[in-house]
């Protein structure tokens, strides 16, 4: 078993290969990574802190990052000794808006594919021909405010320039119904995307024969690790690993970051 360190550098990897393939500005700095985007201001954001210490930094970059275009939220630990630095955000004005958390699961040695035939739900790798429908259903099952060309641009751009992503539809009994992603950027993990399904093909049955699909191609592609990312209203009470949908319930998930994402108020 790699240690947590390890592999939430693979996650780091997974997710920034992501974001830098639609469009996203990724930077490393000395002391935290900046991420900016001239159209979806919700993906701007400071997080990795190196220290609670580093808080006034991560502020001045924040601040000067809107410049650039929107709010920037800044992501801490939800280690304790970052509790000081967030409550020092909250008395320069920001407030908890996001919980985050990045979970990394060992797949089995070989994905099994028992049954498979008898599955009725399959992940349909698409082309370029296929790809405005998986776009369409994207926008659909998420209701995403964002213009349709907008939509359009993001995953088009990312699905032309980013060899490491890996578009499906998901259909079901033939049918498209809904949309995922894998992005694999060749460090044995995969990370899990854009996972979507129309509200009436939703269901514990379905999400399973999908988890057994992500397993399989996850395998093809060589990769020992299964990394997903989920994003909450900071108002609501924190996930734990192994709750909720059967693709928590059927690996062993670790949870490698946990953070609260704090934007700042709008001035009166």
């Amino acid at each position: 078993m790699a240690d947590v360190n390890t592999l939430l550098l693979k996650s780091r990897e997974v997710s920034e290969c992501w974001l830098r393939g639609w469009g996203c500005v990724v930077q490393r700095l000395d002391f935290c990574v900046l991420v900016r985007h001239p159209q979806f201001q919700d993906y701007n954001a400071v997080y990795d802190l190196s220290t609670p210490g580093d808080v006034e930094r991560a502020v001045r970059l924040a601040r000067g990052g809107r410049n650039g275009g929107g709010p920037v939220t800044i992501y801490l630990s939800d280690a304790p000794e970052f509790a000081p630095a967030g409550e020092q955000l909250e008395r320069l004005g920001y407030k908890p808006a996001f919980r985050t958390e990045s979970l990394v699961a060992e797949t089995p040695p070989r994905a099994s594919a028992k049954r498979e035939d008898a599955l009725r739900v399959k992940l349909v790798a698409v082309d370029e021909a296929t790809l405005p429908r998986w776009i369409e259903l994207y926008a659909s099952n998420f209701s995403t405010g964002a213009s349709r060309a907008a939509n359009e641009n993001r995953w088009t751009r990312l699905f032309r320039s980013e060899v490491a992503s890996h578009f499906f539809l998901i259909k079901k009994d033939g049918t498209a119904s809904g949309t995922v992603q894998l992005i694999s950027p060749g460090n044995g993990c995969c990370g899990v995307f854009s996972l979507s399904m129309l509200p009436r093909e939703r269901g514990l049955n379905t999400l399973g024969q999908i988890y057994r699909e992500l397993l399989r191609h996850a395998g093809g592609h060589g990769c020992r690790w299964l990394s997903f990312d989920r994003l909450r209203p900071a108002k609501r009470r924190k996930a734990r690993a192994g709750r909720g949908s059967l693709l928590f319930q059927q690996l062993h998930w670790m949870v490698v970051s946990s953070e609260t994402g704090y934007r700042e108020l709008p001035s009166a």
